[in-house]
């Protein structure tokens, strides 16, 4: 992996925009988890790199790719790269590595956006945006032949600086475009990676991270679930006696989250329509489980959840949340009784 260089004020995505016709106008919006915010990074970072050749003739790196590089495929940019290797230079201490779709949506979702125009308040008419803009690190991840003369395989990677994130309102006149990050902050040239250092044949040496459990009883006692005793719930806010940069740090991404339900009958007579759902923050839905009937005393149930976003259970102050949801058919003779709940939660 080779650090190229960084991109100031670059241009990610336009989280808000309004067209003022002179008429008053108020609107807000919420920047939410669903929210992408990283649509122009190709376009932008493509922008802010160029490639000289031989004559020292410049070319935009989108340009000149398919002429170069044509074993690359299209140029395209990772917004959803985390390394978590060793640099041999020390000044990338300063530099990051995390992930920009993710740290971009934590960032966007602080942040109310909202416009007012009033009549005779001086606003031009014209179109406005916010725009979001953080200072990015590039990367080239790259392979060669063992003497470094063919290049066998090239991605590039987008990592933004988390502390420097910052929204601008900007307008234009209606019929106009916006400027967008300014051009040709990084040069390479088309042969750059021929004059890299040879790499070492000795195979490196592997950091295995082990997996951090957290591990509660979020549920005690007897609860009747029914008709009119429907959808409990369960707000569980837990951490890992780590900070959420020692968990990057890490390199933990993923999260599994298991669940031990004790169920017994409430009455031979009932149906007996056992739900439990696992909820995000945000109340989306990962887990559904379902069981038919059970018959007789108490049992215990084991409900799991696999290879989930860590980020989607992140609330800030190193704290995370997930909701169980305890439910049945809103119907008679579905009842049933709940029981003690666990859980055992890890992140690797």
């Amino acid at each position: 992996m080779l650090y190229v260089g960084y991109i100031e004020d670059l241009y990610l995505s336009t989280l808000a925009a309004v067209e003022y016709t002179g008429v008053p106008l108020s609107y807000t919006k919420q920047i939410t988890h669903e929210t992408s915010c990283v649509e122009s990074l190709t376009t932008s970072v493509s922008n802010c790199i160029t490639v000289s050749d031989s004559q020292s003739h410049k070319v935009g790196i989108g340009a000149g790719w398919k002429k170069w590089f044509p074993f690359a495929g299209e140029f395209s940019i990772s917004a959803n790269y985390e390394w978590n290797g060793v640099w041999s230079k020390s000044e990338t201490n300063e530099m990051s590595t995390s992930n920009t779709s993710t740290t971009s949506k934590r960032f966007a979702e602080t942040q109310t956006l909202s416009f007012e125009f009033k009549k005779d308040d001086g606003n031009p008419i014209g179109k406005y945006r916010y725009a979001l803009y953080s200072t990015c690190d590039v990367y080239f991840v790259i392979q060669t032949s063992l003497n470094n003369q063919d290049l066998l395989q090239w991605s590039t990677q987008a990592c933004s600086r988390e502390k420097d994130y910052f929204v601008r309102m900007e307008s234009v006149e209606s019929g106009g475009h916006f400027e967008n990050t300014s051009v040709d902050q990084i040069n390479i040239s088309e042969d750059y990676y021929k004059k890299l250092p040879i790499p070492s044949q000795k195979k490196p040496d592997i950091q295995i991270v082990e997996p951090v459990k957290y591990t509660a009883t979020i549920r005690t006692g007897t609860t009747t679930i029914y008709n009119r005793n429907n959808h409990v719930t369960d707000n569980v806010q837990f951490g890992f006696n780590m900070s959420m940069d020692e968990i990057n740090a890490k390199n933990y991404t993923k999260m599994s989250i298991e669940l031990f339900v004790d169920i017994k009958e409430y009455r031979t007579s009932s149906d007996l329509y056992n739900g439990i759902c696992i909820k995000d923050k945000s109340g989306k839905e990962v887990k559904k489980w379902e069981y038919k009937r059970h018959r007789g005393d108490w049992s215990t149930y084991s409900i799991e959840a696999k290879d989930l976003n860590i980020s989607d259970f992140y609330i800030g102050n190193n704290i995370f949340k997930l909701i169980v949801e305890y439910y049945c058919k809103n119907s008679n003779f579905q009842d049933w009784y709940l029981g003690t709940v666990k859980t055992e939660i890890t992140i690797s």
